[in-house]
C-alpha cells in the first residue's frame, strides 16, 4: 500500500518549489493525501477527522514560527494519527464477530475448516460495510487462514487454532496501516505534547513511547526545567530530529542518567550550542557510541569540565574530525585514562595548542601508536613535564621529525642519563638547565633545611618534575615569596603531602592559575588556616573535581553562585571546610556552623577559644570572678563592659 504520509511530504515540497505560499501548499498536499486514502477504501469520516486535525496543527506550527516543512511534517503526523484513532475506535470488533460466527458454525455441525470459512465471510462483510480497505482485509484474511491451518496441523483445538488466526490476521492488518503511514500512536503523541505544553511539572509522567510519538517540532517548547523533571528513561524515545529541534538552553537540565538513556543516534542532531549549555556532570552518561554518532563540530562547545566528567571509555568513539573541532582548552580536563582509550588515529588532528593545554599527567596514557599518528608539529606544544610523564614505550612511535619539532625546553624534562628505548630514534642530550633552575633543584635535593634560599625566579625556571622531590618540611621552610614563581604544572607534579607544610603566606603569594593544577588529594592535605587565605580568584581557578559545581556531589562545600567563590568558607553557604576553631564555633563543620568567614576574625575567635579552653582545663582558677578585675578577687570599677 502507498505510504500516504510520505506522499503528503513530497506533495508539499513540490508545491513549495513551485512558489506556492506555505498555507496553499499545505492545502494542496492535504487534498492529495485525502484522495489517495479515499481511493484505497478508507472511510470518509476518518479522512475528514485527519484533515481537520492536520490543518489545525499546521496553523499552530506556523504561528509558532516553525519552518514550513517542519510544521507540515508535524501536521501530517497528527492528522494521520487522528484518523487512525477514529478508525480504531469506530471499527466493529472483528475478533468478536469472527469468533462468534466460528463457534455458531461448529455448534451446528460444521467442520473446523467450514466454520473458519463461515467466520471469514462474516468478518469480510463487516469490514466492507465499515470501510476497511480491501488490501488491508485481504492481508488479514490470508495471514489468519495460514495461521489457522498451521495450528490445526500442530494439534491445537479448532477454537484455539481460530484464536491464533485472529491474532495473526490483526497483526497483518496493522502492518498494512503502518505501511500506509498510520503509526497508531496518536494517544501517546497527544499525551507527550500535553506534558510539554503543561509545563515542567507535568514532565514526570513522560515515557519513552510518548517521546517517540511526539513530532520533532514539539521539542521547541522544552526548557531546562522540563528536562530536569523528565524521567531519564523517557530519553529512550529521542531521535536526531528531536535533538535538532530542542533549544540549547534545555540541555541545562540534563543529568548523566538522561545521557545514558539517550539512543546514540540521537546525538546526530546535536549542535555546539547544546554541548556548551549541557552541565558537565551530564557527560558522565556518555559512551563510545554517543561519541561516534556525535557530529564533529559539536566538539566546539566542549570545555575542560566536560572532558573531566566524560568516562574515559567514551573516548573510544573519537575521530580525527572530533579532535580537530575540540577547543584546545577542553584538553585541560583530560587524564591518562582518556588518552589510553582514545583511538590512535584521532591524534592525526591534534595541534600544538592542544598539546600545550593538555595536563602533563594525561601523557601517561600515551602509546607508540598515538605518537606515530601525531603530526610532528604538534610536538611544539610539549613541555618538560610532558616529557617526564610520557611512557618510554610511546617514544618508539617518534620519528626524527617529531624530535626536530620538540621545544628545547621540553628536553629538560628528561634526566641527564636518559637513553631512548629500543626502536626509538636517537634523542639529543637535554639542554643545560638555567642557573636559577639548577640552584633550585640543588636546594630541593639538599633537604628541607636548604629551602630558605629559594626565590620566585628559581621556582619559575625549575622543571615541574623537580617538585616530585618535595615534602611538607620543604614547603614549610620555603620563603612564601618563592611561591610567586609557581605554575599549574608545578602544582600538578607536587606530591599532595607537601600541602601540609603550606601556610597562609604561601597561599597569599601563589598565582591564582596555579590552582588549576590542584587535585582532591592536595586539597585534603591543606591546613585549614592556609585554606582560609585562599582568594576568590584562586577559588575560581580550582578544577571541578576539587570543588564540584553547586548541585553536584560535594556541592562545592555548599558554595553559592553569587559570592565570588568565597561561600566555600562561609557567607551564604551551608557546608563549610574546617576553620580551625577548637571551640566548635559557627563555621566549624563539627558544629554544623555557617557563619561568614573572615580570616582576621577567625584568628581572634581562635585565640579567645584557646584561652577559654585553657581556663576551663584548669578549673577556671585564673579567670576573674564576677565583679573583680583579676584572679585575686579585687574589686572592679562598676563601668559597663562592651561585649564585642
Amino acid at each position: 500500500m502507498e505510504n500516504y504520509y510520505a506522499q503528503g511530504q513530497e506533495a508539499f515540497q513540490n508545491a513549495l518549489n513551485q512558489g506556492l505560499p506555505p498555507d496553499e501548499a499545505a492545502q494542496q498536499a492535504g487534498d492529495s493525501m485525502s484522495q489517495g486514502l479515499m481511493d484505497a477504501g478508507f472511510p470518509p469520516e476518518m479522512i475528514q477527522a485527519g484533515m481537520e486535525a492536520g490543518i489545525q496543527s499546521f496553523q499552530q506550527g506556523m504561528d509558532g514560527n516553525m519552518p514550513p516543512m517542519d510544521a507540515f511534517s508535524q501536521a501530517a503526523n497528527i492528522g494521520m494519527d487522528a484518523g487512525a484513532n477514529m478508525f480504531d475506535d469506530q471499527m466493529p470488533d472483528m475478533d468478536e464477530i469472527g469468533m462468534t460466527a466460528f463457534q455458531d458454525a461448529m455448534a451446528n455441525g460444521a467442520s473446523p475448516e467450514e466454520a473458519a470459512e463461515t467466520a471469514v465471510n462474516a468478518i469480510s462483510q463487516a469490514g466492507e460495510e465499515f470501510g476497511v480497505p480491501p488490501e488491508m482485509m485481504e492481508a488479514g484474511i490470508n495471514a489468519g487462514m495460514e495461521a489457522f491451518n498451521e495450528a490445526l496441523a500442530n494439534g491445537d483445538t479448532p477454537e484455539g487454532a481460530f484464536g491464533t488466526a485472529l491474532d495473526a490476521g490483526g497483526d497483518a492488518a496493522d502492518a498494512v496501516m503502518a505501511q500506509a503511514g498510520f503509526d497508531m500512536d496518536y494517544v501517546d503523541m497527544q499525551a507527550g505534547m500535553e506534558a510539554i505544553e503543561g509545563g515542567p511539572g507535568e514532565m514526570g509522567g513522560m515515557t519513552a513511547d510518548m517521546m517517540e510519538a511526539i513530532p520533532p517540532g514539539a521539542m521547541g517548547g522544552m526548557g531546562p526545567d522540563h528536562m530536569a523533571n523528565m524521567p531519564p528513561e523517557a530519553m529512550g524515545g529521542m531521535d536526531a530530529s528531536m535533538m535538532q529541534m530542542m533549544p540549547p538552553e534545555a540541555m541545562g537540565g540534563m543529568g548523566p542518567d538522561h545521557m545514558a538513556n539517550m539512543p546514540p543516534d540521537a546525538m546526530g542532531g546535536m549542535s555546539p550550542g547544546q554541548m556548551e549549555m549541557m552541565p558537565p556532570p551530564a557527560m558522565g552518561g556518555m559512551g563510545p557510541e554517543h561519541m561516534d554518532m556525535m557530529p564533529p563540530p559539536v566538539m566546539g562547545g566542549m570545555g575542560p569540565d566536560h572532558m573531566a566528567n566524560m568516562p574515559p571509555d567514551a573516548m573510544g568513539g573519537m575521530s580525527p574530525g572530533h579532535m580537530a573541532n575540540m577547543p584546545p582548552d577542553a584538553m585541560g580536563g583530560m587524564g591518562p585514562d582518556h588518552m589510553a582509550n582514545m583511538p590512535p588515529e584521532a591524534m592525526q588532528s591534534i595541534s600544538p595548542s592542544h598539546m600545550e593545554m593538555m595536563p602533563p599527567l594525561a601523557m601517561g596514557g600515551m602509546g607508540p601508536d598515538h605518537m606515530a599518528n601525531m603530526p610532528p608539529d604538534a610536538m611544539g606544544g610539549m613541555g618538560p613535564s610532558d616529557m617526564t610523564v610520557m611512557p618510554a614505550e610511546a617514544m618508539v612511535g617518534m620519528t626524527p621529525d617529531h624530535i626536530a619539532n620538540m621545544p628545547p625546553e621540553a628536553m629538560a624534562g628528561m634526566p641527564a642519563d636518559f637513553a631512548p628505548p629500543p626502536g626509538a630514534p636517537d634523542f639529543p642530550p637535554p639542554p643545560p638547565l638555567p642557573p636559577e633552575a639548577a640552584t633550585g633543584m640543588q636546594m630541593i635535593e639538599g633537604g628541607p633545611g636548604e629551602m630558605g634560599g629559594m626565590t620566585a625566579d628559581m621556582m619559575q625556571a625549575m622543571p615541574p618534575a623537580a617538585m616530585g622531590g618535595m615534602g611538607p618540611d620543604h614547603m614549610a621552610n620555603m620563603p612564601p615569596e618563592a611561591m610567586g614563581g609557581m605554575s599549574p604544572g608545578h602544582m600538578e607534579m607536587m606530591p599532595p603531602p607537601c600541602m601540609g607544610g603550606m601556610g597562609p603566606d604561601h597561599m597569599a603569594n601563589m598565582p591564582p592559575d596555579c590552582m588549576g593544577g590542584m587535585g582532591p588529594d592536595h586539597m585534603a592535605m591543606m591546613p585549614p588556616d592556609t585554606m582560609g587565605a585562599m582568594s576568590p580568584d584562586q577559588m575560581a581557578q580550582l578544577p571541578p573535581d576539587v570543588v564540584p559545581p553547586p548541585g553536584a556531589a560535594g556541592d562545592g562545600w555548599g558554595a553559592g553562585a553569587d559570592d565570588g567563590g568565597i561561600a566555600a568558607f562561609g557567607g551564604s553557604a551551608g557546608g563549610l571546610p574546617p576553620v580551625n576553631d577548637p571551640m566548635g564555633m559557627p563555621g566549624d563543620p563539627a558544629a554544623g556552623g555557617g557563619a561568614p568567614f573572615d580570616p582576621a576574625v577567625d584568628a581572634a575567635v581562635n585565640a579567645i577559644d584557646e584561652t577559654a579552653a585553657a581556663g576551663m582545663g584548669d578549673g577556671m582558677a585564673d579567670m576573674p570572678a564576677d565583679g573583680t578585675d583579676d584572679a585575686s578577687g579585687a574589686g572592679s570599677d562598676p563601668e559597663p563592659t562592651d561585649v564585642v
